[in-house]
């Protein structure tokens, strides 16, 4: 009897079917809401149902479609001449095919859905309601899903093309916008930022209070020279407000304040130094605070 071959079958390089759940990010943080797991950068769900299928909205001929836009908007003035909401109507429709015209042929991204019918369903819907000339509907499998980069929200993958995928309408990466360029500070340049902090433009030193969170005030960028209770030092004086309105102000020793100011606070400073503590009187024992 003559032996029979075994042939091992042959490995396949064909990426299995996307299921619609999207694949987990691997090192990510994690919390629990309501029972379930979720991204703690995106508040997106672990095993988010992404779909299976989505439905795109195809532009052959822009020209076409914005001639058919425009026309809509003459036919509803033909129709009721007279009607401003008509005028309003047709003024719409011609911005509409401005618009049209101006991006040309291209595919956008009509919806997400969760089997192979719905997505039929929903172009026969469109098909239906939008019989736009040079424009036509399709239905295509999700290939594969991920994690964009830049913003870790899920992307989807069909038709050859990346759309991300945000509340089953797929759109493209949101741009945030750059924060504006600010000028580095110069040396003897004050700075006053509200959370709390100031850089004294004499003795280019970083002063923070914290005691500012203490009594809800921010700062209000404005700043003076006083004499220091006590001390009788000249120091500089940064305006804060609180919540309700109140002034006050918060000292910042500064031992680089030039001369010419510090003439014009002699008589201040000598009287200052002459000026005895105020008498506080003792607490009772009876009336004293747990220690």
């Amino acid at each position: 009897m003559a032996a029979r071959q075994l042939h091992a079958a042959a490995p396949t390089t064909e990426a299995p079917a996307f299921t619609g759940i999207a694949p987990r990010r691997e090192g990510v943080r994690t919390y629990l809401r309501y029972g379930r797991e979720t991204y703690a950068d995106t508040g997106r769900p672990v095993e988010e149902n992404l779909g299976t299928h989505v439905v795109l909205w195809i532009v052959d001929d822009a020209d076409a479609w914005a001639a058919k836009i425009e026309a809509d908007g003459d036919a509803a003035v033909a129709r009721h001449p007279r009607c401003r909401i008509a005028k309003q109507h047709q003024a719409r429709a011609c911005e509409s095919a401005a618009d049209v015209r101006a991006r040309g042929p291209h595919v956008s991204w009509y919806g997400c859905y969760h089997s192979a019918g719905d997505a039929a369903r929903a172009v026969t819907e469109l098909q239906r309601a939008h019989p736009n000339p040079g424009v036509r509907y399709e239905a295509h499998a999700i290939v594969e899903a991920s994690a964009c980069p830049g913003c870790h929200q899920p992307t989807l993958r069909a038709a050859g093309q990346v759309r991300h995928a945000l509340g089953g309408y797929p759109a493209d990466c949101p741009r945030r916008p750059e924060p504006a360029e600010q000028e580095p500070r110069l040396d003897g340049e004050w700075e006053i930022g509200e959370d709390g902090y100031l850089v004294c433009g004499y003795c280019d030193q970083t002063e923070r209070w914290p005691e500012l969170f203490a009594a809800c005030a921010t700062l209000t960028g404005f700043h003076t020279l006083g004499i220091a209770r006590g001390s009788g030092e000249l120091v500089v004086l940064a305006e804060a407000r609180t919540l309700t309105g109140q002034t006050f102000h918060l000292a910042h020793p500064c031992e680089k304040i030039p001369d010419n100011f510090r003439d014009q606070y002699t008589a201040e400073i000598a009287a200052a130094a002459r000026e005895e503590p105020p008498d506080i009187p003792a607490i009772p024992d009876g009336l004293r605070g747990p220690r």
